[in-house]
């Protein structure tokens, strides 16, 4: 009875630490579009050598993934996260304190990637553990909104503590934001709630994990092309910083609403069907921005 009478807090705590954490971790790459002209004043870089930074991060990130997970299967959940906060606030302390070059930047951009590598595997295992099957959809759907949610926080930093601070500044924030997110998380997260674990998955017919990777990743190249230049696009298209940094959040903040509503029931829907309202939505993304481009 104990048991069930503190599942209803643990499992809030654990739907604000999905969030929480997530969008801490990525905040150093949303910071990078949405401060991409005043770091190119700054660091004399060219639009493209800020695509590869992007890129770099997002290399580390996804070559990291696998063993990220395993290091988080051997260290456990809460000290691989309390890891990827180390590393996010690193690179982005070092960003703020000596990125003075292209290969610097980039360089510590693709530490911080390094980190988001161990957190979603981390902050996966302590979902995963601590809440009931029914909740985890939307719980992963949280989680998933992180990134966004850091957009978010990215577009508004623009107009407001970009302009007064500097864009260093505001990674120096960024550093505190991903320590003091990733360290609140305890070895109780994971074990917290309401857990059914004899009950053995639904089996369902699932595309091959390799076609999943595929499509992932091509899906993930084309939204995060858009975000590398979104900011710089606007500006060249006749948009003030301001507005351009209000476009971000206005998109950003759309995502938010559109993961944690497809998620909501995403538990109670077979896995086929959603990986079919997956590919629905980014075959219409792709038709958008054919049309408009």
């Amino acid at each position: 009875m104990r048991r069930l009478r503190s599942a209803a807090p643990a499992e809030a705590r654990g739907m604000a630490l999905a969030i929480t954490t997530m969008a801490a971790c990525a905040l150093p790459l949303f910071f990078t579009s949405a401060l991409a002209l005043a770091i190119q004043r700054d660091l004399g870089l060219a639009d493209e050598e800020i695509g590869l930074a992007i890129a770099a991060f997002w290399v580390l990130a996804t070559l990291g993934s696998l063993p990220g997970g395993w290091l988080v299967d051997r260290i456990g959940p809460a000290r691989g996260v309390h890891l990827a906060g180390a590393c996010v606030g690193a690179g982005s302390l070092a960003i703020a304190a000596f990125a003075d070059s292209f290969a610097a930047f980039a360089a510590l951009l693709a530490l911080t990637g390094l980190g988001n590598a161990i957190i979603t595997p981390g902050m996966s295992a302590v979902v995963s553990r601590s809440l009931r099957a029914g909740r985890r959809g939307t719980t992963f759907g949280l989680q998933q909104s992180g990134p966004p949610l850091a957009s978010v926080v990215a577009g508004i930093a623009l107009p407001t503590a970009g302009a007064v601070l500097g864009w260093r500044w505001v990674f120096a924030l960024g550093a505190v934001a991903a320590v003091a997110a990733t360290g609140v998380v305890r070895d109780a997260d994971a074990d917290a709630g309401v857990v059914n674990r004899s009950t053995p998955p639904a089996r369902d017919r699932r595309p091959p994990s390799r076609l999943l990777v595929l499509g992932g990743a091509l899906a993930s190249g084309a939204a995060n092309g858009l975000l590398a230049y979104l900011v710089v696009f606007a500006v060249a298209a006749g948009l003030s910083t301001t507005a351009a940094g209000i476009l971000l959040a206005f998109a950003s903040v759309t995502c938010v609403a559109t993961r944690i509503g497809l998620s909501m029931d995403a538990s109670s829907r077979h896995a086929a069907a959603n990986i079919t309202i997956c590919a629905g939505l980014l075959g219409a993304y792709q038709a958008v921005m054919t049309i408009g481009a």
